[in-house]
């Protein structure tokens, strides 16, 4: 136990596995013992794995809370979305005192969308670990995509106050609203760069901050030089092949060729599903909050449901599950039991509205088994100016190991040019099927894209979609800060702030005969 306690302290979770499975055997009849072997595996991310001895534990005491919790996290990392809210609600039952078994509750529900459930999470975890910086800012995070910006934001600089050295808490900081002139944090993060601008955490989260916050204001020549300094030490920490993508999205128009997508093929019945789909950047969530205001339509945010549920097909059929083995085995799905699924999946969060939204962008990458899994579902994909869109996606820092391709100009612009060419790929496949919906058409006569989008949709006009920012649905995006406020076109033509700065974006775009004006293709 003495081994086990050293290495989890030093986060040295494979050397913890080892004595956290011989404990396990030396006291069987323990549920902290299966528990922290369940517990290393879910640290080294082997949910799968780690299944079988939290369950364990469970099996011994059925209410032992953190190993309740801790299969809520497992279950989400196995994409059973549905049984892992369900562990959720039934850990909270159990009102446990433990501050970990509230911290993973908080972390399931925030994975699931359920914002406010996770706020009272991370609130509890405040009242039972007030010192724990990690906590508040899970905590701001939560509170921020509740529309309570003005706690989160002070929930978040208390945190900051206590951890100085997380650097991503600044870039956080800058994102909460639209700074002023009188109103910042330019000395607090120009001070933290001078302090920490030379390690590489700091140096990418404080530059990217500064980026914001001097646009914010209208110093953008000052504000792109932040922001290529950022996002060139963003590009130094990982690896990136644009040819892996164009290889990936080659093998998915090779699978899902016209001919494959125009075949007879049995499907979901259900009718709920409303895809909104496209690159990051593009006004999805704008799109998903007017439609989200409507009296039949629950906007579900951005699910992971879809790819899961691909996902659970494949895994036991491939030796080794890859981003490309995965589409190639596309050919091979169910498509029927794929589209059920998928819906029984989003349960209980969906069913109780006529339709529901999923905003996930990257759907358009699956566009072909959507849209054969469920025949019925309505998709709509969301553009916006080419060079607007690839310089919103620079400019942004995604979670996790999202986007890579959206680090340097030359990526980003590459990537745009496979997307849109897997986009007409789709139009081709699925004739009438997608209604392309314009981020320019949508900001500058709202009403008027709303009504014939609801047209396509099969529902009917209600006014109240035009005040969707009165109604406060979370948001669990990059865009919660716009989306709080009425419709605005400020951001239309954005890029050419910087049209200098971005000509090597540009250069590549025209090279490839993209007309870089709006684009929108009526439904």
């Amino acid at each position: 136990m003495r081994d086990l306690g050293r290495h989890i302290r030093a986060k040295r979770f494979d050397a913890a596995l080892t004595p956290a499975r011989a404990l396990a055997e030396l006291k069987p009849d323990d549920p902290a013992t299966h528990y922290w072997h369940g517990y290393c595996l879910m640290r080294v991310r082997k949910p799968w794995d780690a299944e079988a001895p939290l369950r364990r534990a469970l099996s011994i005491n059925h209410l032992h809370a953190e190993s309740l919790s801790l299969l809520g996290r497992c279950l989400v990392g196995q994409g059973r979305f549905q049984e892992a809210l369900q562990t959720a609600k039934q850990s909270q039952q159990l009102e446990s005192r433990n501050p970990e078994v509230w911290d993973a509750i908080g972390v399931v529900y925030g994975e699931l969308n359920e914002y406010a459930e996770a706020v009272k999470a991370f609130r509890r975890v405040r009242e039972l670990r007030p010192d724990s910086a990690r906590n508040l800012f899970n905590l701001a995070g939560m509170l921020d995509f509740c529309h309570e910006t003005e706690e989160a934001e002070a929930v978040h600089l208390q945190a900051l106050r206590m951890a100085p050295t997380q650097f991503l808490g600044y870039w956080t900081l800058s994102q909460f609203k639209t700074q002023t002139r009188e109103d910042n944090h330019l000395p607090l993060l120009r001070t933290q760069l001078q302090h920490y601008g030379e390690q590489p955490e700091g140096g990418i989260h404080l530059n990217l901050a500064l980026a914001k916050e001097l646009e914010d204001i209208g110093e953008y020549a000052m504000s792109f030089a932040h922001l290529e300094a950022g996002m060139r030490r963003k590009r130094s920490q990982f690896k990136y092949s644009l040819e892996q993508d164009r290889r990936l999205l080659g093998k998915i128009r090779d699978v899902f060729s016209p001919a494959f997508c125009q075949s007879e093929a049995a499907g979901s019945d259900s009718e709920e599903p409303i895809f909104i789909l496209g690159l990051p950047r593009t006004g999805t969530t704008l799109l998903e909050q007017i439609l989200g205001a409507h009296s039949e339509v629950f906007a579900a945010g951005e699910l992971r449901n879809f790819f899961a549920a691909w996902v659970a097909q494949a895994r036991p059929r491939i030796e080794r599950l890859t981003p490309l083995s995965a589409m190639a085995f596309g050919a091979q799905l169910d498509f029927a039991r794929l589209g059920n699924d998928y819906v029984d999946s989003t349960r209980p969060r969906t069913g109780h509205l006529a339709r529901f939204i999923d905003k996930m962008p990257n759907n358009f990458l699956y566009l072909g088994a959507i849209a054969r899994a469920l025949p019925k579902a309505k998709i709509l994909h969301m553009t916006r100016e080419p060079m607007d869109t690839c310089y919103a996606n620079y400019k942004q820092l995604f979670g996790r190991s999202a986007c890579p391709y959206s680090y340097t100009q030359e990526e980003m612009a590459g990537y745009y040019l496979l997307y849109r060419e897997l986009m007409a790929h789709w139009d081709a496949c699925f004739p009438g099927r997608i209604c392309t919906v314009s981020y320019e058409q949508l900001v500058t006569d709202t009403a008027a894209e709303t009504r014939r989008v609801l047209e396509f949709l099969e529902l009917d006009w209600q006014p109240q979609c035009l005040e969707y920012h009165r109604l406060k649905q979370a948001v669990g995006t990059a865009s919660t800060a716009q989306v709080r406020q009425p419709v605005y076109t400020s951001s239309v033509q954005k890029w050419r702030r910087y049209e200098q700065q971005l000509q090597p974006m540009r250069i590549i775009l025209s090279d490839a005969s993209i007309d870089l004006s709006a684009a929108g293709i009526d439904c």
